[in-house]
């Protein structure tokens, strides 16, 4: 197969008056530059690229250490920029793997969520309070649980964990309405009950996940703050460092988990609903709300609730269960 180098090669097309540009800087076979450029036309056809008259996209070979297969950068969308990355390194892999029809599809599906961040943004500033949910663990967990001699050191851990578990509905917000919308793009969805229940049970698996972590971490910070128990220094430090691998599993699998968790939720109210409905407006404890009642409707137990308790994780609840056992005891 032969190969072609792109260096900031351009290439621009339209799409019903919409103005699209794509840039190459990477090298890349003659087969994935036309295998790329179909995605990028598919997605272009899609209603969430109809949103804006001009997307640029630029390919590039950011490598392994970047685990992202596409991205958009704070600096551009802030200034009204609209612009995907795209990672070649992972996705050329995915193209010696896949044919060719699913790797356009999956491609296009890939960009699909990116430009719903960037729809997100321009309606509700959405990625804007991503920065702001990312930002607010101000205490960084590794230098305040380096050194664990009282239960004083246990405040900024306690800290983390409850803006952590808001961080959860928010991320479940963001990127479930972005998961759906790149679904949506591409057709994946069937609105029937069998396809219902099998997204369902993916998203309870991770929702499982989540609060299986979330109760181990809850027992273990319980033993934690009370030092008196332990026989000697050893033992507790031990038992410190282990709960807080517990909130680090936590926070990996809150970020990761959620993606599924909330596109289930947003296709759940779709389809119960039986009509399209625009979700970019809505509140992330509003969305909680209106995927209990879809729920509901299929008389599943919910995979998360606000504060009915109903769910394999209630907010409220996690809340009032974390300010319990934080009661720091000597």
């Amino acid at each position: 197969m032969g190969f072609a180098i792109f260096e900031s090669n351009v290439e621009e097309f339209e799409e019903d008056g919409r103005n699209y540009k794509i840039i190459f800087k990477t090298t890349v076979s003659h087969q994935l530059k036309a295998d790329f450029k179909q995605a990028i036309k598919t997605v272009c056809k899609t209603k969430v690229a109809e949103k804006f008259s001009r997307i640029t996209f630029i390919l590039e070979n950011a490598g392994y250490n970047n685990p992202a297969t596409a991205w958009i950068k704070t600096e551009e969308y802030k200034k009204g920029l609209k612009i995907v990355h795209i990672n070649t390194f992972h996705l050329s892999i995915n193209h010696r793997q896949e044919t060719t029809a699913t790797f356009v599809t999956e491609t296009a599906r890939i960009l699909a969520h990116e430009i719903s961040h960037l729809l997100q943004e321009a309606i509700v500033k959405a990625l804007t309070q991503k920065e702001i949910i990312q930002e607010r663990p101000k205490t960084s967990l590794d230098k305040n649980m380096k050194k664990i001699s009282g239960n004083q050191d246990l405040i900024p851990h306690m800290r983390l964990v409850r803006e952590y578990l808001r961080s959860f509905v928010d991320y479940i917000h963001i990127e479930g309405f972005a998961e759906f919308s790149a679904g949506q793009s591409v057709n994946k969805y069937s609105y029937n009950p069998e396809y219902s229940q099998s997204l369902y049970k993916q998203a309870k698996n991770k929702m499982i996940e989540v609060e299986d972590l979330r109760k181990a971490h809850l027992i273990k910070f319980g033993q934690v703050s009370r030092p008196k128990k332990y026989k000697n220094m050893d033992d507790y430090l031990k038992a410190a460092v282990e709960m807080k691998g517990l909130l680090k599993l936590l926070i990996k699998k809150i970020k990761e988990n959620s993606y599924g968790i909330g596109e289930y939720m947003y296709y759940q109210i779709e389809f119960q609903s039986k009509t399209e409905i625009n979700f970019i407006k809505i509140k992330p404890f509003k969305l909680i709300k209106k995927y209990e009642e879809a729920e509901l409707i299929s008389g599943r137990k919910p995979i998360i609730s606000f504060k009915s308790k109903n769910g394999y994780f209630d907010y409220n609840l996690s809340l009032a269960e974390w300010a319990a056992t934080k009661k720091v005891k000597k």
